[in-house]
């Protein structure tokens, strides 16, 4: 009997299951094995050579902690939360890896990813045990049973007690812009990592920390400096800014020239997306494209990978505050936005003339709560003064519940006459002089509230970056439209119009000279978990008069 079907058919299996599965010496090789389309562009190389040079280090006994950053949409968590966990599988079916994110449903996603290569590509060699859990939880199989081996997918807010690793991927533990900017949150993330995470290691062990980097003191800052518990030469260090930075520029972080490129670039060339099919000069002109729309303190940070001290002229970032939908009015809070705040108002900043070199007119909507101002919405765009007109119209149209009826315009600028001819239409038209102080007294005149923690604004507004990059270089910024905008509530809500007191079951209004009117009763709003703030920053905690929580 001819047995030259078993021979072909053999050979077949053979170039399925893994005869070439020894040319995988690093993740990227596999993902190109696995799928045609991936796209290995440099960085992605360097990093998975390096990542593959950590598991050799591993397995040779000794313990490897590596850092990258790199700017967002580059395909960083693709090779190193996917294709990566499959290939140290591959090679070590008995390991445990963990992934862990700042959200659950991130985690699981990679976790879930991670499972269906195994499931798809029987090449891998690799067999998940029927009984081995869901897509955030699952182990190899084995003949004998179960191994240690699998992929563990939690949040940083997930307990992990009771379970170890062998790798470790931290992948973009830092929620968004807003969570870097807040001290708790990086307090907690930081706490996370010290008591829980690199507790849970089996060395010699991998960890691996990813992300983007939004503020100096975020956890990847903190891991590189001595200032904090831990040792920061144990960390390798892979930093891809998108523009490469001149060698004999200064890192801000380590105090010394940056040195030669990873990537042997020349300073200025730029990062190339794996998403996108495009030549280097299509990449400047989206990096440049990036950069004018999110102001240079977020392209520092999220993009260079050197974010800028916190610290401002007049206003530090770590003081800003941060809401979102439904944590304060709405959602499980059961209170609507008319019932959590005293008073709403807008604020109007106007410029004489809207050429395209013009100032930006900034209308803001803030919502007031005690001593707390909420920023609730921004409108920001150079506008001739018809356009001011009709956009301003239609902010105060859009603002929620019952609406807004005290819309403060600086009595300047196209200011004065917007008050002129909106008064007669619009209820409410107030003129706001600044009186003789400079923008930069009156703007220090303010910081007192935004230092005591009083301040929140919008976590996921498309604009928060530019605007606290504003905040910061105020006095000595570009611009200061939106810094006008915030200090002029501030003194308005702080020394002018009506105030308020509040006694049990109702809400009490003092006129402007001293006469007092119950405006609200029976409200039970309450601030959410957390929201009660320690004596030190704003001066109270817990319950407020007249507001059970």
């Amino acid at each position: 009997m001819d047995d030259g079907w078993i021979d072909a058919l053999e050979a077949e299996v053979l170039g399925q299951l893994g005869e070439d599965t020894l040319s995988w010496e690093t993740p990227a090789d596999l993902a190109v094995s696995l799928d045609p389309a991936y796209r290995v562009r440099d960085h992605l190389r360097y990093l998975s050579d390096r990542l593959a040079k950590a598991v050799e280090d591993v397995e040779n006994g000794q313990s490897r902690f590596v850092l990258v950053s790199m700017p967002p949409r580059l395909g960083k968590s693709h090779l190193a939360s996917t294709f990566f966990p499959a290939w140290c599988l591959h090679r070590h079916p008995t390991w445990p890896i963990m992934l862990l994110s700042h959200a659950p449903d991130l985690a699981s996603m990679w976790g879930r990813q991670v499972r269906r290569l195994v499931e798809e590509h029987p090449q891998l060699g690799l067999d998940i045990a029927s009984d081995a859990g869901a897509v955030t939880d699952w182990q190899i199989a084995k003949d004998d049973g179960m191994t240690e081996g699998g992929v563990l997918s939690k949040s940083i807010r997930q307990s992990v007690t009771g379970r170890g690793a062998k790798v470790m991927i931290l992948d973009d533990v830092v929620k968004d812009f807003a969570d870097a900017h807040s001290e708790s949150s990086r307090e907690f993330v930081w706490n996370w990592w010290t008591a829980n995470s690199r507790t849970r290691l089996h060395p010699p062990a991998l960890v691996v920390v990813i992300g983007t980097r939004w503020h100096e003191d975020d956890i990847i800052g903190r891991l590189r400096s001595d200032e904090y518990e831990g040792d920061p030469d144990q960390w390798e260090v892979i930093s891809f800014p998108a523009l490469a930075e001149d060698p004999a520029d200064i890192d801000p972080v380590t105090q010394r020239p940056y040195g030669p490129d990873p990537l042997g670039r020349a300073a200025g060339e730029p990062l190339l997306s794996p998403i996108a099919d495009e030549t280097p000069e299509q990449a400047l002109d989206r990096w440049a494209d990036i950069r004018q729309a999110i102001g240079t303190y977020a392209w520092s940070a999220l993009y260079q990978q050197t974010p800028s001290p916190s610290k401002g002229g007049i206003f530090d970032n770590d003081w800003w505050q941060y809401w979102r939908p439904g944590e304060f009015w709405a959602g499980p809070t059961g209170v609507d936005l008319d019932e959590f705040f005293d008073r709403r108002l807008t604020v109007w900043d106007c410029a004489f003339k809207g050429t395209d070199t013009s100032d930006y007119v900034v209308i803001q909507e803030w919502g007031c709560r005690d001593a707390d101002r909420f920023l609730l919405r921004q409108l920001r765009r150079r506008m001739t003064f018809t356009e001011t007109l009709a956009a301003g119209k239609t902010f105060i149209e859009e603002a929620e519940g019952e609406g807004v009826h005290e819309h403060v315009v600086e009595d300047k600028a196209n200011g004065t006459a917007v008050i002129d001819t909106l008064k007669t239409s619009i209820p409410g038209m107030i003129p706001w002089s600044p009186g003789t102080d400079s923008k930069e007294a009156r703007a220090r005149a303010a910081s007192p509230t935004v230092e005591s923690r009083n301040v929140y604004l919008p976590a996921l507004a498309d604009w928060l970056p530019d605007y606290l990059s504003e905040m910061k270089a105020f006095p000595n910024g570009q611009h200061d439209d939106q810094v006008d905008g915030t200090t002029m509530m501030i003194l308005r809500t702080r020394s002018a119009g009506a105030t308020t007191a509040h006694v049990p079951n109702a809400t009490v209004n003092r006129a402007g000279r001293g006469g007092l009117s119950v405006v609200r009763t029976g409200l039970t709003g309450a601030r959410p978990a957390g929201g009660a703030r320690a004596p030190g920053r704003s001066g109270y905690a817990g319950t407020r008069l007249g507001r059970p929580r």
